[in-house]
């Protein structure tokens, strides 16, 4: 009402999509003897990784969105081999935490992932 925001704001973008920017930080071990530099190496055969579900928290929804909207660049909008993708990314995943800090305490504390 105090014209800070376009009454319109929320026609600007597809779907009625709300404008958002979020970051992913990916923690690797001492040394990265596993490679790791994006989301396509960790769906790779023996790596394991510590993920916030995606089901119960706001962190997890977003990794899982980034995770997802990665499978959809590398593989030109193909939403099977997206979903392949992101299958073995989450077969990879033994651990689903109920958030970034308990995700962050498994790694460096339980030394899982």
């Amino acid at each position: 009402k105090k014209g800070l925001v376009k009454a319109d704001w929320n026609t600007r973008l597809p779907d009625n999509a709300v404008p958002y920017t979020s970051n992913v930080v990916f923690l690797v071990r001492k040394g990265n003897l596993k490679h790791i530099q994006d989301w396509g190496d960790l769906a790779k055969d023996g790596v394991q990784i510590v993920l916030a579900n995606p089901k119960t928290t706001g962190n997890g929804r977003y990794a899982f969105l980034g995770a997802y909207g990665y499978g959809l660049k590398v593989n030109n909008g193909d939403e099977g081999k997206t979903k392949d993708f992101v299958a073995a990314l989450l077969k990879n995943t033994p651990v689903f935490e109920n958030g970034g800090r308990a995700a962050t305490t498994t790694f460096s504390q339980r030394h899982i992932g």
